[in-house]
C-alpha cells in the first residue's frame, strides 16, 4: 500500500512512523506475555524485562513494580526478547533499596538472565550486585556479586570465568570456567543459585539450563541482605555485551525450574 506524500515529509516518514508504532507494540506484547508467565511469586522479587518504560522509567513486572530510572533511550538496544540493555556502551541500572528487596537471615537466593557478550576480554565485570558500593576485587563486604572474574587488564574470554559470590558471616566464592565455552558470544542463559539451607549448603551456577558448576559452603554465610541499591550491569568494569530478562528470586530454585525459565525465554 502506498502512503501519499504529505507537507513537510514524505512517503518514507510516513512509513518510517508506522514501523515506530508497530515496534512499540511489539515490544509491549512481549512484556505482557513475560509478565503473565513469571507473575503470582512471591519470591520472585525483581523481573526487569526491559520492555516496559514509563517517563523515563523501566517498570519492574514481578508483582511489586518498583521503578528503575533509565540511563538513557541509547541505552536499550536489540535484546533477546524485545530490549536488552546496553552495557557494553558503560550503561548500568541502579535500583533503589526497597522493603521487597529486603534478603532476612537464612533466605536463599537465585539470580536469572540472559546475556550476550560483544568483546574478547574481560576485566571484573558485573552482572549484578549489592555489596554497599565496596568491590570484590580489594575490599571485604556483605552481600552478594555475580559478574565475571579478571585482572587490572582485560582477562581473555578463554581464561576468564563467570564469578559468583556471597559474604556476610563468612564468605564464598564459586567461580565456572572458561567463559568462551559456557555462553560465549551467542546469547546464554545464566543462573546463580545460593541455598543456605542446612540440607544444601552451596553454590550453583547454570548455563543454558545446565548445571556447570556447584560448591558446598564451609564457612556459610547465612545473613547477606544490606539496605543498599543494587547494581545492574557494572562492578569495577560495566558488562561488555548486553543483559536481557533479569529475575531475582527470594530463594534458591531447584534445578527444574532453571530449567523451566530457560525454555520459556529462550
Amino acid at each position: 500500500m502506498w502512503v501519499k506524500e504529505k507537507s513537510g515529509g514524505s512517503w518514507k516518514t510516513e512509513i518510517n512512523r508506522l514501523m515506530g508504532k508497530r515496534l512499540s507494540f511489539l515490544f509491549f506484547l512481549v512484556a505482557m506475555v513475560s509478565s503473565q508467565v513469571f507473575s503470582g511469586d512471591p519470591s520472585l522479587i525483581l523481573y526487569l524485562s526491559l520492555d516496559k518504560v514509563e517517563n523515563g522509567l523501566l517498570i519492574d513486572q514481578s508483582d511489586y513494580a518498583c521503578r528503575v530510572k533509565l540511563p538513557s533511550e541509547e541505552s536499550l538496544v536489540e535484546g533477546k526478547i524485545g530490549r536488552g540493555l546496553n552495557t557494553g556502551k558503560g550503561y548500568f541500572l541502579t535500583v533503589p533499596f526497597a522493603p521487597q528487596l529486603c534478603l532476612p537471615r537464612g533466605t536463599g537466593l537465585t539470580i536469572s538472565l540472559w546475556v550476550k557478550l560483544e568483546k574478547e576480554g574481560v576485566r571484573w565485570a558485573g552482572l549484578i550486585k549489592n555489596d554497599g558500593g565496596k568491590s570484590t576485587a580489594y575490599r571485604e563486604f556483605k552481600g552478594f556479586n555475580w559478574g565475571t572474574d579478571g585482572s587490572s587488564r582485560d582477562v581473555l574470554l578463554t581464561e576468564a570465568g563467570w564469578r559468583f559470590t556471597v559474604k556476610g558471616e563468612g564468605s564464598e566464592t564459586v567461580t565456572a570456567r572458561p567463559i568462551i565455552q559456557l555462553g560465549g558470544k551467542d546469547w546464554a542463559h545464566l543462573a546463580a543459585v545460593y541455598d543456605p539451607s542446612a540440607r544444601v549448603r552451596g553454590l550453583f551456577l547454570y548455563v543454558n539450563g545446565e548445571l556447570v558448576e556447584d560448591y558446598v559452603m564451609i564457612d556459610m554465610p547465612e545473613e547477606i541482605g544490606t539496605e543498599e541499591a543494587w547494581i545492574i550491569g557494572k562492578d569495577l568494569t560495566c558488562f561488555p555485551g548486553v543483559i536481557d530478562e533479569i529475575m531475582v528470586f527470594k530463594r534458591p530454585l531447584s534445578a527444574e525450574e532453571i530449567k523451566r525459565i530457560y525454555q520459556k525465554t529462550k
